[in-house]
């Protein structure tokens, strides 16, 4: 079980300095190399003869063999025997010179040391390694809170490490064909820092080892010394500031274990499906129980703060925790014994340990315990268990509760509380339910009998309805009816009592119709008690007194299929022809007045005792209307805007007639202003004669350009 990740430290990388002292090298002069040729090969041969007499021999002069001699010897690669000395010069006789081994190796190589030059050159020694590294193979980045390991402790002496140093600078010299190195001197000069990372691993035996990718480090760890790694590497990734006395473990039960600063981090890598902690110490967003001696049960978000501890826990427990995956475990925190390259040692630890058998304790009194806030948190372990639990409450309770089990497990359905609702008492109950449970069509048997009363009375009257009952559609339609009555009328039917007021007419006459069935329909499907409660009842019954006072007073329009016509006198006097116009979708109706108007008329003559053309055009108009035998006796009660004074006016009783089927579909015709003036303030439609014919013959002339 990996206690810590990536723990940094420092390692001092030492610096060695050395100063070294080189020599160039280049080809010997043509007398150097015959001076040593001469004594390296012939030296026995010319023993007594001087350099003079040779210089004489090759005709050259003596100097040059003196100086190549001079340089020579000050490298020695010759020496002078018998006291000589190079200030003998030229005098200086063969067998009193040897040629050195350096000289026959300047020979051998045909080269030879030019002045001796210093240079200082750095290397770095890794204690892990035991070798010399690079400077850019240095992790040099280096961080404040970072410890170091001690170099003075790593038992590092300039005598291990010159041979390392010198081996690498001749090897340096030797890629140099020009320069060979003269002597060395290395010294310490300080330190630089190397990161390196390590883990701390636990085992379930409780012994601490530690961890490292790199192989240098490895092998550094298994040789140090087990003191030295404790004090300096170990012990500092640990805390003991805990005052609680020592726990024992069972290494075997621990499932997981960290820093007790990084214990939320424990907790969330368990993937806790709730958690209940004895402290508050413990920072999680998880769904978490604690416990508060000072505060009362309550439930606030995903936190149940309890006064008192429902289980019994040992010391040094300090959270029970339940996965996802429901294994059960405690949270132990503080010291413990744990052992390093066996030896005990005590740490601050935060440790997992398996234990269901105190989750099943916490979770037994979840599950049995009769307060709300408890049973509403119960969800975390069963949803279903936990709503069942749950009183039937009014909406408000219901969102509330939902809304709270929501936040603790997120497989709550707002379903799962269709049953705990009680009947809804209001509309905003109803919105809310219908927001909860995305519920459209909720039967009225949901609603309390007053609650839907309410609400159809509102719909009807204030035209407010509320769109998610079953029966919002169809009493919206009869709300529409309802108000088009009412706007055309000018009259609320719910407190009419006289209907002669809703001036009925053709459209008004079908809409008190449709009306009368809307009301039907929900009579047939609303409880009884719900209808007579309503004002569905009122409305009725109003219906019921208004169709039957209407029936009694005007024609049907019911038996009726064609449009009826109403003629004047005056029209059959001057277009009789206007007979011969009449549809056969239209049905005339002659009022009686008309006939005895006609028959007042037919004998009109003139002084001459001859028929006048009135006369004429009355018998002749009687004559037709004798074929079409279609009469209409005067309905004079049912007058109302007139001068009751003139109830034996013809004009009135024509009107009268007229007024009788104006539930129907009629049309009075007549050329007499002054009746057309009375029809109007009826309400009864009207035409002349001309109108009536153009309105015929344009319909006509329609039909023939659609042909």
């Amino acid at each position: 079980m990996i206690y810590e990740h990536n723990i940094r430290i420092d390692v001092p990388v030492f610096i060695i300095e050395s100063k070294v002292a080189y020599q160039t090298v280049r080809r010997p002069t043509v007398f150097e190399k015959s001076v040593l040729q001469l004594f390296a090969k012939h030296a026995e041969q010319l023993g007594h003869y001087r350099l003079e007499d040779i210089a004489n021999q090759l005709k050259v002069n003596s100097v040059f063999f003196v100086e190549a001699l001079k340089y020579l010897s000050g490298f020695r690669a010759v020496e002078f025997l018998y006291g000589y000395t190079i200030s003998d010069g030229a005098a200086l006789t063969c067998n009193s010179i040897v040629i050195t081994a350096e000289g026959r190796e300047f020979l051998e190589k045909n080269a030879l040391p030019s002045k001796s030059k210093n240079t200082t050159e750095t290397a770095y020694y890794h204690p892990f390694s035991g070798k010399l590294i690079g400077k850019n193979q240095i992790k040099t980045d280096s961080y404040s809170d970072v410890k170091c390991l001690p170099s003075e402790e790593m038992d590092v002496t300039l005598s291990a490490v010159k041979p390392l140093v010198d081996e690498k600078l001749h090897q340096q010299w030797e890629k140099k064909p020009n320069e060979r190195i003269k002597s060395i001197e290395s010294a310490f000069r300080g330190a630089l820092r190397d990161r390196k990372t390590f883990k701390i691993d636990i085992t379930h035996n409780g012994n601490i080892e530690i961890i490292a990718n790199d192989n240098d480090f490895s092998m550094w760890l298994d040789a140090a010394d087990a003191e030295y790694l404790w004090q300096f590497l170990v012990s500092p990734t640990f805390t003991t500031e805990s005052s609680n006395p020592p726990f024992r473990v069972d290494w075997s039960q621990v499932r997981d274990l960290a820093p007790i600063k990084k214990t939320s981090d424990l907790i969330v890598k368990q993937k806790p499906y709730y958690l209940f902690s004895l402290v508050n110490t413990i920072k999680t967003d998880d769904v978490l129980i604690v416990l508060d001696p000072s505060e009362e049960t309550s439930l606030v978000d995903k936190v149940l703060t309890l006064k008192e501890s429902p289980v019994e826990l040992d010391s040094g427990v300090d959270a029970l925790i339940k996965t996802k995956s429901k294994e059960g475990s405690v949270l132990k925190r503080g010291l413990c014994e744990v052992s390093y390259r066996g030896q005990p040692r005590l740490v601050d630890l935060a440790l997992l340990v398996e234990s269901n058998e105190k989750i099943n304790e916490l979770e037994h009194f979840l599950l049995t315990s009769n307060d709300i806030n408890i049973i509403i948190f119960s969800a975390v372990i069963g949803v279903q268990q936990a709503i069942e639990r749950l009183p039937s409450v009014y909406m408000p309770q219901v969102v509330e509760y939902y809304e709270k089990m929501k936040k603790l497990n997120t497989e709550v359905s707002p379903h799962h509380f269709r049953k705990k609702v009680k009947l809804l008492i209001n509309k905003e109950e109803v919105v809310s339910y219908a927001q909860l449970f995305n519920e459209q069509n909720i039967q009225l048997d949901a609603l309390t009998p007053e609650c839907a009363v309410t609400l159809i009375n509102n719909a009807i009257i204030k035209r407010e309805p509320t769109s998610s009952l079953s029966i919002s559609k169809t009493l919206a339609e009869l709300a529409d009816v309802y108000a088009s009555l009412r706007n055309k009328t000018g009259q609320d039917l719910l407190s009419l009592n006289n209907f002669d007021l809703l001036k009925l007419n053709v459209a008004r006459y079908k809409l008190l119709h449709s009306l009368h069935d809307h009301v039907n329909v929900f009579r047939e499907s609303l409880n009884p008690s719900i209808f007579s409660c309503s004002d569905l009842a009122v409305l009725e019954d109003k219906l019921t007194k208004a169709l039957a006072h209407f029936s009694i007073q005007y024609e049907d329009p019911q038996k009726i299929n064609k449009r009826i016509i109403i003629i004047d006198t005056n029209c059959l006097m001057h277009s009789l022809h206007l007979l011969d116009k009449i549809k056969p979708s239209d049905e005339l109706k002659i009022p009686v007045t008309v006939t005895h108007e006609l028959d007042r008329l037919k004998n009109d003559k003139n002084e001459e005792g001859e028929w006048t053309d009135t006369a004429k055009r009355a018998r002749a108009a009687i004559n037709r209307l004798n074929e079409l035998n279609s009469y209409e006796p005067s309905h004079i009660e049912l007058v109302e805007k007139m001068d009751r004074s003139s109830l034996d006016s013809p004009d009135i009783h024509i009107l009268s007639v007229a007024v009788y089927f104006r539930l129907c579909n009629s049309l009075l015709l007549t050329d007499d202003k002054n009746l057309r003036n009375m029809a109007n303030a009826e309400g009864i439609v009207n035409k002349s004669t001309q109108e009536y014919l153009t309105s015929s013959a344009g319909k006509k002339s329609k039909k023939r350009k659609r042909k």
